[in-house]
């Protein structure tokens, strides 16, 4: 039954690879939040087998399971809570989205622990030990990659700031190097907001296109840090990391957009590109809540200036999706572009599927992978 621990330490291992924030990482994955969605599966994975690895032995030979003198057997233990109390709190979210950050990782030492546990109980044969350390030189290159990607990112300087409503702010940007330029719209950045805020990296869409002048960020006012955007300032400088490509879709190809609520970031950033770009048709619906009205008429003239632009915009408290059967009409395979709450986010895939919309042909852009 050693095997099962080997391979619940190769499956911790490799969760480490899908936690380097890096765009070739990204690509690798198809996305940065498919990325987050196998380092998610890879942990739950982990756990699982962990505990199997427990059950057995606990039964096989309970005196000395519980035998905590053992410091070796000691780590164990200490991985194995670790690791199933990350996994709770990744599931129920009881904590802030800062105290999560800092108690992922604690899961660290967990893997720490259970390298010296399984060193300490490591058989002879060959193939084990070359899958062990194999797998803890994998730990030590991502933990590596981990923190260096965590240093690579651009200094931007804020030059307006722009109420859309009450609860939205739309933020220009422009880059401290004169030769970086704004990043592609669909596209994901992390930002941190600099000096007064916390040091929290925050995912945004990039709601401009990349030949603006400017880069823009939508940003909705329910965080720690953008709850008091009043306390960001023209020539503020913050911190952007990124970018991760999320919509890789040709230009040309006729297109469906589905957002709901502030997901209608990368959307707007796509049809700010139609200044620059030729397209395929386009159909973008925007649901909104009904005390919620944004960005109407900067869509309006949006339509007004491109044929193959068209808008419409529902105010519902909860999406049906009813008006996509006849959004697609007249369009030649087009790809479906969809971005909101994770909720929204399901129930639109699920309509489309069960419309016959293959799979290949959803895409999204999302911030929380479950």
């Amino acid at each position: 039954m050693h095997l099962v621990g080997l391979a619940a330490f190769i499956a911790f291992a490799l969760t480490f690879i899908p936690a380097v924030r890096a765009r070739f990482i990204a690509k690798l994955f198809g996305g940065i939040a498919r990325q987050h969605r196998v380092h998610h599966w890879l942990g739950f994975t982990t756990g699982v087998i962990i505990l199997i690895h427990l059950l057995y032995e606990t039964l096989r030979e309970p005196e000395s399971a519980f035998s905590l003198e053992d410091p070796f057997l000691l780590l164990g233990w200490i991985a194995s809570v670790l690791m199933f109390a990350g996994l709770f709190f990744s599931v129920a979210k009881t904590l802030t989205h800062r105290f999560w950050i800092w108690f992922h990782w604690s899961l660290f030492i967990s893997l720490v622990a259970a390298a010296c546990h399984g060193f300490a109980y490591l058989h002879d044969a060959t193939l084990d030990r070359l899958v062990f350390y194999t797998s803890s030189a994998i730990v030590a290159t991502s933990t590596i990659l981990i923190l260096a990607s965590r240093q690579a990112f651009s200094a931007w300087t804020v030059t307006g700031i722009n109420e859309i409503t009450p609860n939205l702010h739309e933020i220009l940007l422009k880059p401290e190097k004169k030769e970086s330029r704004g990043f592609k719209a669909g596209s994901v950045v992390f930002a941190q907001f600099g000096a007064g805020f916390s040091r929290t990296w925050h995912p945004f869409s990039v709601a401009s296109c990349q030949f603006s002048p400017v880069m823009r960020l939508l940003i909705k006012s329910v965080g720690t840090d953008s709850s008091h955007l009043e306390d960001l300032r023209e020539g503020s400088s913050m911190s952007i990391h990124g970018p991760f490509p999320e919509f890789n879709v040709p230009r040309k190809q006729d297109q469906v957009w589905i957002a709901a609520g502030v997901g209608i970031a990368p959307f707007l950033g796509l049809t700010r590109c139609l200044d620059f770009q030729d397209s395929g048709k386009i159909r973008l619906i925007h649901y909104q809540a009904p005390d919620d009205w944004m960005l109407a008429g900067e869509f309006e003239g949006f339509q007004k200036r491109y044929p193959q632009f068209q808008w419409k915009n529902v105010m519902t408290a909860r999406a049906t999706f009813d008006e996509l059967n006849t959004l697609a009409e007249g369009l030649d395979n087009p790809a479906f572009l969809i971005c909101g709450p994770p909720a929204f986010m399901k129930g639109a895939r699920k309509f489309l599927k069960k419309q016959g919309v293959s799979s290949s042909n959803i895409h999204t852009e999302e911030f929380s992978p479950w």
